[in-house]
């Protein structure tokens, strides 16, 4: 388990299949409260949208999953086929919050 420091946005790019045991989970920080999965209004059953964990779909070559770098996440050890993946992090060069302007170079 673990995030991506000093990055605004994190990524993956799929180029190959991944095994279904072998897809990237997303956790709720420990003891964070600035990103949460449970939701334990009266009357909700937990599932795959509102539990402490969510178990991203299958991705299939091609596919690009964006999320905020400091999300905890894993993956789990690929079971199946070879796995090619391309991990990327966003690092903004200038963010001025007041302003809404993030900038990032090429």
């Amino acid at each position: 388990m673990h995030n991506h420091a000093n990055s605004f946005i994190s990524g993956v790019v799929y180029l190959t299949r991944t095994h279904t045991e072998a897809r990237t989970v997303f956790m709720k920080a420990p003891g964070g409260t600035d990103f949460t999965f449970k939701n334990d209004h009266a009357g909700v059953a937990t599932g795959s949208y509102n539990a402490d964990k969510w178990i991203s779909p299958s991705p299939e070559p091609g596919d690009v999953v964006l999320f905020p770098s400091y999300l905890m996440h894993a993956v789990p050890i690929n079971p199946g086929e070879r796995r090619i993946s391309m991990a990327f992090n966003a690092i903004p060069t200038h963010l001025d919050s007041w302003g809404y302007r993030v900038s990032f170079s090429g």
